[in-house]
């Protein structure tokens, strides 16, 4: 067994793919596909893993065969990808260890993909210099934020040589792709836009989730589903949210998430004296029985790309209160009048909660749009569709400019 063959059972640990570096391939199998490598830095809770796990899980075997390289943190997502047979690479990958870099490049080597698709946020550029230096003829990279992390708006050194030695990006919404070209200074004909994908809920009213919370049938419940940081503005929520109890005292928030803000966030609440009306859910792995539980979902953030809560609860038909961070009024489209409010304004958010919970009329039509909406444009099937095409399209114009790129077989 190769490197690039990794267990199905679970990832490969660094010592056990060092060891097999360099040793002979596997037996192959007749069927001919297009090896593409995927790196991500990570694969715990969060919109980029999920997405990357819907989009493997789900590539065409008959024409794509899919590896992972993940040198960090583990959870639900790597899980996926392993019950899903997918080989995943567990090297790690950092300036300060260059040996581990070293066989990085040389799993590539061995492994031989024709395409190499980079998750990484681009702050670095160790996973494309390892691709270019095993000589991958196709490298991807993605954009699914707006850099938030960058106030000055300008690219640093290490991100302009890995723009270099990119032949394209895919950025999963219009505003991440502005953001590429105007600061980044990529050219634009070069990035796509796919859009994240989700899968259609059914609305099937959840009576178990206010029972388990303590909640009556009668009361509105309003949700919010993101980590809890800086970015994501639950400050901003919560004080909102005294506003709307003071209208409507029936009024209820729940917040699912985990994260350095928590404590800090608690402590407002107590201070707003909220307790008895904002709930912290923590990580919960059952969100399809929570967006059925919902009046009402609120994004807050102060950035974002395209916000994967946003579009899960508008798959369940939850009409959406949301900020204008990012791509989200990709999302809403026309009816980003109902939904859409600035950045940072509690007074603003309140106020399109409000209107949306005291109007149960303008709550139906929006879900329902919203229901349509994703329909329409933002299914998995749709987001697959659109990864398998630019790959394919880009082999077939590598195969005209360099020498024919024969596709290996894999067992």
């Amino acid at each position: 067994m190769n490197a690039g063959a990794a267990s199905t059972r679970r990832p490969l640990a660094a010592s056990e793919i060092v060891e097999r570096v360099g040793q002979h391939s596997p037996r192959l199998h007749p069927v001919m596909v297009i090896p593409v490598v995927f790196y991500v830095p990570q694969l715990t809770v969060g919109g980029t893993e999920n997405q990357l796990a819907e989009l493997l899980v789900q590539l065409n075997r008959k024409m794509f065969w899919p590896a992972v390289w993940c040198p960090g943190a583990w959870g639900p997502a790597g899980d996926r990808l392993v019950e899903a047979n997918i080989p995943i690479c567990r090297i790690r990958l950092s300036h300060r260890r260059p040996i581990s870099f070293l066989q990085g490049v040389l799993w590539l080597r061995e492994t031989k993909p024709q395409i190499f698709h980079s998750f990484s946020d681009g702050r670095a550029a160790l996973d494309v210099l390892a691709a270019r230096l095993a000589g991958v003829p196709i490298v991807l990279t993605s954009r699914r934020n707006i850099r938030h992390w960058d106030p000055d708006s300008k690219a640093r050194w290490r991100e302009r040589l890995r723009n270099h030695w990119t032949d394209g990006v895919l950025a999963n919404c219009s505003a991440a792709a502005a953001v590429c070209a105007n600061v980044e200074g990529f050219p634009r004909d070069r990035i796509q836009v796919i859009h994240n994908g989700v899968k259609l809920g059914l609305r099937l009213p959840n009576s178990e989730l206010r029972r388990a919370l303590g909640i009556s049938p009668a009361d509105l419940l309003v949700g919010n589903v993101a980590n809890l940081k800086n970015v994501k503005g639950h400050n901003t929520l919560i004080r909102a949210f005294r506003w709307v109890v003071d209208e409507l005292p029936h009024a209820h928030l729940v917040i699912c998430g985990e994260g350095e803000e928590g404590p800090a966030l608690e402590r407002l609440c107590r201070e707003l004296e909220l307790t008895e009306h904002v709930l912290f859910l923590g990580l919960r792995h059952d969100l399809s029985s929570i967006y059925r539980g919902l009046d009402l979902y609120v994004h807050s953030s102060r950035a974002e790309g395209l916000p994967n809560a946003v579009l899960d609860a508008m798959a369940y038909g939850v009409p959406v209160v949301a900020t204008s961070a990012g791509g989200t009024g990709e999302l809403l489209a026309e009816h980003a009048g109902d939904c859409l409010v600035p950045l940072e304004d509690a007074s603003a958010l309140a106020q399109g909660m409000l209107r949306m919970l005291k109007d149960e009329a303008l709550r139906s039509q929006s879900g329902l749009a919203g229901q349509r909406r994703v329909a329409a444009a933002f299914t998995v099937s749709q987001m697959v569709a659109g990864h398998e095409s630019v790959y394919l399209t880009l082999v077939r114009k590598s195969a005209e400019v360099r020498e024919p790129v024969t596709p290996v077989a894999v067992r």
